[in-house]
Formats: structure tokens, sequence, C-alpha cells
């Protein structure tokens, strides 16, 4: 069986702040058991570092089928039963909240998580290989627009009919192009609160990286933050190969 990886990256702007954060959620390799680089993770590029949490067991991640939900548990908090929620796929947020130690859940309209990772000096995204950190996250989400413009009623395939083409992996998908983001981050032993704040959310799948890529994504121009007054860039490209 071929490698997979399927990831989720989305970025939230804080303007008057002028810092952003890129959450960065990965699932590799799943269900392949003889596979080295089987991997759940979550990765944090804040404002100045980066954090990521990762583990070998795939069985805890779990996904929706044709549309936005997926999340994973690290650790539970004491007094949970771990064999019956790891039977569990979407928790509501109050439940969340009050059993989940360490980990993250994306719904269609929410992103949560708490992360006690580190910042990989070590140079492996398992435990223990860099200086420890943690972050946690807790926001509402406001979409605007997905991939096909703002006259369109249906999200749109970013790559369009090449998508269904192996030979172009990693497949690519702009699901919010724009949107809005309201609640909190704490970093570093800061919190930062907000209200409605630019956020973009993409994905990519498939068992093969490009050689090379370039990769540019902005919606939080000047002048253009409101809802009423946007406007979202995004492009790529790259060299890829045959899986």
């Amino acid at each position: 069986r071929k490698r997979f990886l399927e990831g989720w990256y989305y970025r939230l702007s804080l303007v008057e702040e002028n810092l952003s954060f890129a959450f960065i959620l990965s699932i590799e390799d799943p269900g392949v058991p003889s596979s080295d680089l089987k991997l759940a993770c979550i990765q944090i590029v804040g404002p100045d570092g980066y954090l990521v949490q990762g583990s070998r067991n795939d069985t805890k991640f779990w996904a929706w089928e044709g549309r936005q939900g997926l999340g994973y548990a690290f650790q539970y908090k004491d007094g949970v039963d771990e064999e019956y929620m790891n039977l569990r796929t979407a928790l509501s947020l109050a439940e969340w909240r009050e059993k989940v130690k360490t980990g993250f859940q994306v719904l269609p309209n929410q992103i949560i998580g708490r992360v006690e990772g580190h910042d990989d000096t070590l140079g492996d995204l398992l435990e223990n290989q860099g200086v420890p950190g943690d972050c946690e996250f807790d926001m509402s989400i406001q979409p605007i627009v997905g991939w096909g413009g703002y006259n369109s009623t249906e999200q749109k395939s970013t790559a369009g009919w090449l998508a269904s083409f192996a030979v172009f992996e990693p497949h690519w998908q702009v699901t919010l192009g724009d949107a809005r983001a309201s609640g909190k981050v704490s970093w570093n032993n800061k919190t930062y609160e907000f209200e409605n704040e630019p956020f973009y959310a993409e994905k990519n799948w498939g068992a093969a990286m490009p050689t090379k890529w370039y990769w540019t994504q902005c919606n939080s121009f000047d002048g253009h933050t409101s809802i009423k007054n946007q406007l979202s860039i995004t492009a790529g490209g790259g060299i890829r190969k045959i899986p």
C-alpha cells in the first residue's frame, strides 16, 4: 500500500496585534501498522515560536466524510473513561472542555484545542524532543467565501477537473478563502481575545509532496478587513512527482 497523508491548515490573523497563528493538523499512513511514518499530529506556528505534539497511535483520529469535522485526543482528564471516549467522534463543546486534556477538534463553525508539546529542537515530532510549551485555542468561525467566488452557491474544486488525477498529488483544496473568527488563543502565558478577525483554511491530501513548491496567502489587507469590504488572495504552485 502506498503512502498517504492528509493535512488541514488554518490561519488566524490578529490585525490590531499585527500577528498571526497557523494551526496545522495532519494524519499520515492511517491504518498501516507496518509504517514507521504513521503519525497523528498538530503543529502551531505562533508570533514568536513553534509548537508540536504528535502520536504514533492513529486509532484515536476521526474525521467526517463530505464535510468539515475531525479531531484527536492525545490525553483525557483524570477519571474519564478513555476506552469509551475512543469510540466517540465529535463532542459537544462543553463535553470537550470538560473531558479532553490535550487534543483538537474541528467542526464546520468551531475549532478548539489544547496542546502540550515542544519546539522540535531535537528533530522529532514525538514527545520530549524539544523545549516544552503549551497553547490553548477556542474560536467560532463565520464563513464568508470558500473557493469559487462570491456569486457561487457551491464550493468548487481548487484544481478543477485535474484534481481527479493521482499524478497531480498532493491534492489541494481551499476550504475557506475568507472567514471571520471570534474567541481566544493562549500562547506563551499570554491570552489573546478577539472578535471577527480574518481566518483562512485549506487542506492537502495524497501520497507524495512536491519536490519544490511556493505558496502565498493573505486575507488581512489594510482597508479590507471588514466583511463588507473584503479581499483575499491565495496562490500556489510546485514541481510534482508521480506517486
